[in-house]
């Protein structure tokens, strides 16, 4: 059987699974037909090489602020922190990941104002992340919004805008 999951018979049902995996020619040639009721992960169809960290998606899957940071006065610093994980190759489960390209945070003010530009944050952990933002003296008293952007290979995750803060 060749190994270019193109030249494999359509199925009426189910789909083809292809391990065309760049540096695992063995693997290529053990394609299999899965029928729509098999487990999505079924240890007789994946073999440990199925998934290259280049194709995982990086997920925000948490962004935090501690409770005291949640309403703060001006000049205060504000601690945010996201948890990134790895959603794509095991449904069902998560799993801290780091991703090839430290995050980034972007902060707005409520009617927009860009008041931190996306700026790299710091890896503390296993696919957790932290920016701390210095609130200056004269911040404007607001609910402040945050955009992430993560990259893993060729894919980038970017977030929609989420409250995280208010200056008070």
């Amino acid at each position: 059987m060749k190994a270019d999951w193109q030249t494999l018979p359509p199925l009426s049902t189910g789909i083809i699974v292809p391990f065309l995996i760049q540096g695992l020619p063995s693997l290529a040639e053990r394609s299999y037909a899965m029928a729509d009721t098999t487990a999505v992960l079924d240890r007789n169809v994946f073999d440990v090489g199925a998934f290259s960290a280049v194709d995982v998606v990086p997920t925000v899957w948490k962004v935090s602020v501690p409770r005291e940071h949640r309403k703060n006065a001006q000049g205060t610093v504000v601690p945010v922190v996201i948890h990134i994980e790895d959603v794509t190759t095991t449904p069902g489960r998560r799993y801290p990941f780091n991703p090839a390209v430290l995050p980034q945070i972007e902060l707005r003010t409520a009617d927009g104002t860009v008041v931190q530009a996306f700026a790299n944050m710091t890896n503390v952990g296993t696919g957790v992340y932290e920016y701390t933002y210095q609130l200056s003296g004269s911040a404007v008293k607001s609910s402040y919004y945050a955009r992430f952007t993560a990259v893993n290979g060729s894919i980038t995750a970017v977030t929609p805008p989420v409250r995280v803060f208010d200056v008070v």
